[in-house]
Formats: structure tokens, sequence, C-alpha cells
């Protein structure tokens, strides 16, 4: 069970993908071959939204798995739960907040708290992370506080839904610990963006959720975003085998995953990266950490290094949804997939069409 649970957890990471040879873009586009295979295993109601930008033209398409057949269907503003994409945007709230000065890349977390972190025995001292490894996943946190994944009172079907303020704090007072000396190694961590997220509500006495309708979605036209559902006439609900589950909600961890959102608004925050030349947008591609030969950090985004080129790369999975954003300044083009099926379904199945997509389009 608990195994099972942090599966379903801790899916957010990132894929390194096989990109297949396409001699054109009808092979990706306009041949739906593709779906046999990717819908084989969906249960019955099953979505997929895309959207897809080349220069000024951006494209939706959308499909649904029905009894019999996989249909057409327009769902470009349908609402899914992006998951761990959310943590791009937690970035770019940070990086608002070093180009106004508010904040520093190399701030101390400690000294956004009055109370001490509590390492424990563990050797080594926490006052050393600071907001950019938590940003770029190098402050040595856990994947997820341990009290979370064994609280007695955590809806295995909603995980983050009672992990308030109370519970975050007491964990860093008490059972506050590390996996390794804050900047050495990446180790992806829900956690640490969870906490960058929570920080940025402490400095600026405001909700995850008005942070950004204030300095993101408004400014964007980013109508159906949110993380609180508006408008449930366009929830596409979540699916797994089973059938329909819960929608996941964040509290005070909201920054690693509790984003909701549609393709039509997700194709203008990936237009707007295109096409901007505004400090905010370009310090997060910065490079501030390489993983390995192929990929490196930024301020939130993977930076895959393919075929030549350098994508901004991040996706996401909840409880009942799956998604994968990718984006190539460079070409000007980029590409969104939400779909609204289990991660244990979906695994590395988005990521690889995102990719290998992004080289025909």
């Amino acid at each position: 069970m608990i195994k099972h649970l942090i599966f379903i957890l801790l899916i957010t990471f990132f894929y390194s993908c096989t990109v297949n040879k396409h001699t054109s873009k009808s092979n990706v586009f306009d041949d739906n071959s593709f779906l046999e295979e990717l819908f084989d295993e969906f249960p019955v109601g099953a979505q997929i939204a895309i959207g897809y930008i080349e220069n000024d033209s951006t494209t939706f398409k959308g499909y649904i798995k029905n009894n019999n057949s996989i249909d057409i269907i327009n769902n470009k503003d349908g609402i899914f739960e992006i998951g761990s994409i959310s943590k791009v945007f937690t970035s770019l709230l940070l990086s608002k907040s070093i180009e106004k000065k508010i904040l520093s890349i190399n701030d101390k977390v400690q000294t956004f708290f009055e109370f001490e972190l509590n390492a424990g025995d563990l050797g080594f001292n926490p006052n050393e992370i600071t907001l950019l490894q938590l940003s770029n996943h190098t402050s040595g946190l856990p994947r997820v506080p341990i009290d979370l994944v064994f609280g007695v009172d955590i809806d295995r079907t909603n995980p983050y839904a009672n992990y308030d303020s109370i519970k975050l704090e007491t964990h860093l007072k008490t059972n506050f610990y590390r996996q390794s000396k804050a900047g050495e190694k990446y180790a992806y961590s829900n956690l640490g963006a969870g906490l960058l997220g929570y920080i940025l509500e402490k400095v600026y006495n405001d909700s995850y959720e008005d942070l950004l309708n204030k300095n993101i979605f408004n400014e964007l036209k980013m109508k159906n975003s949110s993380i609180y559902v508006r408008d449930s006439s366009k929830l596409i609900k979540g699916l797994d085998n089973n059938g329909a589950v819960n929608n996941w909600e964040f509290k005070s961890l909201a920054g690693a995953g509790g984003i909701k959102s549609s393709v039509y608004d997700m194709s203008l925050f990936i237009k707007n990266n295109i096409e901007t030349s505004d400090r905010e947008y370009v310090l997060m591609r910065e490079k501030t950490f390489l993983v390995n030969k192929d990929t490196e950090m930024g301020l939130g985004w993977h930076i895959l290094k393919r075929n030549g080129k350098e994508l901004l790369f991040h996706n996401g999975a909840t409880g009942g949804y799956t998604s994968s954003l990718v984006i190539d300044i460079n070409n000007k083009k980029g590409i969104i997939i939400l779909c609204n099926v289990s991660p244990n379904i979906t695994l590395g199945k988005l990521d690889e069409l995102s990719l290998k997509w992004i080289k025909t389009i």
C-alpha cells in the first residue's frame, strides 16, 4: 500500500525519451494511428487535449474515448489538473520577485522562519538551503515530507488536502531532514517546490492562488487557470481503471502541483515564453545546475538537450491526470498535452509524444 502511494505521489519526474524520426508533419498530426496505441489501455471517457504553437500559429486538437470509438472533441477550454507543471509557475513567481529585488536567489530558507529548522542529529546544517536550491531540486530535501506519506490522517485518494501550514511548520521544526548536502546533486522534490511556494506566500502575505492571479494569470489572460475549480462545468474528471477519482486539493504545498488549467490557457503561457524578452522569463532559462550530459536545470525548468536543440521541459501527474509541456525557444514552437488519465496507465507516454512531436512541428 505504501509503495503504491509513493508511486502515485512521486510520479512527477522527467523521463529520458526515445525520439523517433518522422519524414513529415502529417505522420504526427494528420495520421491518427498513434491514437490506437495511446488509447488502447485508457478507460472509456479518457480525453487528451493538445495545443501546439509554431511561430504565430496555434492549433488545438482534442480526442475522447467512447465505448467503441476514439472521437474528436473540442476540449481546448476543458480544465485538467496540470500537476507538477505548477512548479514552473512557482519558479516564475520567484523570478519576478528577484527582478523586483524583493528576494535574492541565494536567500536562505531559514531567514523566512522565526523558529529554527530542525535537522535532528543527521549531521548537516539545514540553514544552508537557498531559494535557488528549492527551485532547481538541489536542496537535498526528499520528494515528500515523511509525515505526509505515513500520516494517519492522510486521505490516500487526496493526499495533500490535509497538509496545511501547521503540519508543514511542525515538520520543519521536528522532522525536517535531507537526503544529501545542499547544492551537491539533483534530487526531485515536491517538498522543496511546495516550500518555495509557501515562502512566497509568507513574503507577500498573500495566498498562492492570489499570487498567481495577480502576477501571471491575469496578465496573460489565463481565465481558466486556478488552484480551485471556478467553473465545474469545464472540469474534465480524472480517471483510473476503476473510474472517476478525486481531484487533488492542495494547501501548504500548492506550489508543488496545485494548478488546474486548459490547453488554451497553457498555449498563452507557451507563446509568452517564446515571444517575451522580459528578464523574469529569461532568468528562468539560465542554467543553474548540470544534472547529466543531456539535462540541466534552470529555475523550475528542465533544460533538455535533444538533437542539437535545447528544450524547456516539465511534466505533471496527480491521481487522475497527466501532462507534458515542451518549448523550443530558438525555433519558436511548443506543445502542451493534458490528459485525464492516471499516471499508473500513462507513465512516460505523454512525454514520449511531446518530445517526438516537438521535433516535427
